[in-house]
């Protein structure tokens, strides 16, 4: 081990091989200290110190008379020198062999009080030159050596925290002068620090180390964000814990948001940062990783509020990616969660959207008051505005009517696109309470999905609809689907539509590339990602006969697109193979479909176009769209509701969840449409969904009655069969013919 202030330097060592200049014979088994300086007017200063089990290499570096003057007794952030968990654990031997704990507890009080010594420490990589740029923290060696370290003394803690304590003294004050994110390694070094977690650890201190890290220079920030990208995904996500864990503790801990959590949220606004930079998904962790339920769901976020301030503030006109983050403008005078929607999961999201809702609402009721008192006032005769968006249809034309209706409302008052959605099928005498709404969607999605359309394309491989990019269908037809998804997302309506995770990736604004290709098609995907392996194995690309064009069939006639200019007569080689591969994936995702998707997109985004939507990912609005796919009949029976003289241990109520059990999942979504008017689960699963079942008729019930449902108001109207047969019979005929039957 070795410390140095720029001109001496100290090094400790067993001198089991004479590394401290004694005699390794002489039988001492003692840590020795050795200083090493040469004069002022040498004209040189230490640069960098490698400190290893053989020997001590220092690199000297000449500089100025006039520099020298300056060097301080101990500079936090000079040129590192180096320990990690090898280092640490023979000292750990030492001090055990010897019972010399208090000699441990100071040298180790030592180490971790100087950011100098911890910033080339615990490297991953391990060599001698291990400051390379993306060397990052072997934090799982870090979590070992603590654990090691706690386990010996009370007094070897209370070292680690006057360490930490002295840390966050000085480093608040050269923060804002470096210019390196290995230069802050330190930081990462004692945020894995175990005692973090225990309750009664000054959070104060640990709020104060979080806050040194987020006052860096924005220079700095962008640097922080690269080294990040260059940790592998492990490290990543054992840091990605630790601040989720610190944040949760507090949290319940604590049951408030203070500047410990801004701070800690910050943080993890780097690595969210970093995660998105990466071109792989593979590299990257998982959305889901980055929430914190405790904290979203704890009723402690004033969600109305949070958005109201995040809107109106300097942060509601961040870019139209979603990657929106840590920003020196306005740092300090506003803070909303909303700027960091990496930690709020689609039901947080969800809710935000509905504030939203909610607030237009209220803003286009009061125009409308103003406009009412205006005409009133002036005796005048104009429409009265009304609260809801009525779409009036006949079945038997749904389709063009709902086409009507919206192109009438596009270029006549768009903003009733935001109010509530009722619908009036004509000739039928049903009162909208959400029941006819469901149906209307239900419908109306099979009919811009039915084949005879001719506007999408299905793959039995993955099961999803892609754009077909030949349809005669116009543009409206695309609009209004975008549009009819829009109305889904804003009046809570699951919808039941297949497509690939591309889609809403796309409508999200995100780069989509070869990973989402081999998702909306595996065929085509794995052949392009064999191609662009081909060179990997020692192969030429030539032999592949690929030239800058790719050929697409047309009612059976060939037709071919150059990916660039000239593209036929250019050939693909090992050197242009990946900008190749590029412009094939772009035409597939992007060009082939462009005036498909181009209207379908506009359409939805007339419709939740508006500030929440930019806090959605393209797999959160999947689940916005489509629900949770996952049918969780346990749950749902838990959270189940009874009626009428049933109650949960009623005899046909263990027979209907008997029955509905042992049904196949198509039977299972069945059964939940014609309770619900809708095949998937809430965001929240089934547990969430409120069913009620009511009992009608006698009891037990022998006649012929089927059971019919409440869609509106999630309740199943069931007769107390007495007979596990009766029960399974009557059941699937009313899921069969669910349509039109039995709904109400």
């Amino acid at each position: 081990t070795a410390v140095t202030d720029g001109i001496h330097v100290w090094i400790f060592g067993h001198n089991s091989q004479g590394q401290c200049t004694g005699n390794p014979n002489d039988g001492s088994k003692i840590w020795k200290a050795c200083e090493v300086s040469w004069d002022k007017q040498s004209n040189k200063r230490v640069a960098k110190i490698c400190a290893s089990s053989f020997c001590t290499l220092v690199l000297a570096e000449r500089i100025e008379d006039n520099l020298i003057t300056k060097v301080s007794n101990l500079d936090l952030f000079m040129k590192p020198t180096y320990v990690d968990e090898r280092a640490i654990a023979y000292l750990c031997d030492i001090a055990l062999s010897s019972g010399n704990i208090a000699k441990l507890s100071s040298t180790l009080r030592m180490v971790f009080s100087s950011p100098s010594l911890l910033n080339g420490s615990f490297p991953t990589n391990r060599n001698m030159y291990h400051l390379l740029p993306g060397t990052g923290v072997d934090l799982e060696s870090l979590q070992k050596m603590y654990n090691r370290l706690l386990n010996i003394d009370p007094r070897v803690s209370n070292a680690f925290i006057k360490a930490m304590s002295h840390v966050v003294k000085n480093s608040g004050r050269h923060v804002h002068y470096q210019q390196e994110a290995l230069r802050l390694r330190y930081y990462f070094i004692l945020i894995v620090f175990p005692e973090l977690l225990n309750a009664s650890f000054n959070h104060e201190m640990t709020s104060l180390l979080n806050d040194s890290i987020t006052r860096i220079s924005d220079d700095l920030k962008q640097d922080m964000v690269e080294w990040l990208m260059q940790w592998d995904v492990f490290s990543r996500r054992l840091l990605l814990q630790r601040l989720q864990d610190c944040l949760t503790m507090f949290v319940e801990l604590k049951e408030k948001i203070d500047m410990y959590v801004f701070r800690i949220v910050m943080v993890m606004d780097y690595l969210w940062r970093a995660n998105q930079r990466l071109p792989s998904s593979k590299d990257r962790l998982a959305l889901k990783e980055f929430y914190n339920r405790t904290l979203t769901r704890s009723g402690l976020i004033d969600y109305r509020s949070d958005f109201i301030r995040w809107r109106e503030g300097s942060f509601a006109t961040t870019t139209t990616t979603n990657t929106a983050g840590l920003n020196s403008r306005g740092r300090g005078n506003i803070f909303a969660f909303c700027m960091y929607p990496f930690l709020l999961d689609p039901v947080a999201k969800r809710e935000v959207i509905e504030i939203e809702q909610q607030l237009s609402r209220q803003q286009h009721a009061l125009d409308g008051n103003l406009n009412l008192n205006m005409i009133m006032g002036f005796n005048l005769f104009f429409p009265i505005p009304q609260p809801y968006f009525v779409i009036r249809v006949r079945r038997p034309h749904l389709l063009p009517d709902t086409l009507a209706i919206v192109t009438h409302t596009i270029a006549n008052s768009p903003n009733d696109f935001f109010k509530e959605l009722k619908v009036v099928f004509e000739g039928e005498e049903a009162v909208d309470q959400g029941g006819v709404k469901k149906e209307f969607f239900q419908l109306i999605i099979e009919e811009l999905f039915d084949i005879k359309y001719g506007c999408f394309n299905y793959n039995e491989n993955t099961c999803t609809y892609w754009f077909n990019s030949h349809s005669f269908e116009d543009e409206n037809t695309f609009r209004l689907l975008g549009i009819i998804i829009g109305l889904g997302i804003y009046n809570g309506v699951l919808l039941d539509i297949r497509f690939p995770l591309v889609v809403y990736k796309k409508l999200c604004g995100e780069k989509v590339g070869l990973d989402e290709l081999k998702d909306m098609d595996s065929t085509i995907g794995k052949s392009v990602e064999e191609v662009m392996k081909w060179p990997e194995s020692g192969r030429d690309v030539k032999d592949l006969c690929l030239v800058f064009c790719v050929e697409d069939q047309v009612f059976g006639e060939v037709q071919k697109h150059d990916l660039i200019s000239n593209g036929e007569s250019i050939d693909v080689t090992n050197e242009n193979v990946l900008n190749y591969v590029d412009k094939l994936v772009n035409w597939y995702l992007n060009e082939s479909i462009a005036k498909q998707f181009e209207p379908f997109a506009k359409g939805f985004h007339m419709v939740v176009g508006k500030n929440a939507f930019r806090l959605f990912m393209g797999e959160e609005l999947e689940k916005l769209v489509v629900g949770n796919t996952v049918l969780d009949f346990d749950a749902l029976e838990v959270s189940t509701k009874y009626e009428g003289g049933y109650h949960s241990d009623h005899p046909s109520i263990r027979l209907f969840w008997r029955v509905a059990k042992s049904f196949d999942e198509e039977n299972k979504k069945k059964l939940l449409f014609f309770v619900t008017g809708s095949h998937r689960a809430p965001l929240r699963g089934l547990g969430k969904l409120g069913l009620v079942i009511h009992r009608v008729g006698s009891d037990p019930y022998d006649g012929e009655m089927l059971p019919t449902a409440h869609t509106c108001f999630n309740t199943l109207m069931l007769p107390a069969y007495p007979k596990l047969e009766i029960m399974e019979e009557k059941l699937t005929l009313a899921i069969k013919y669910s349509q039109g039957f039995g709904l109400q």
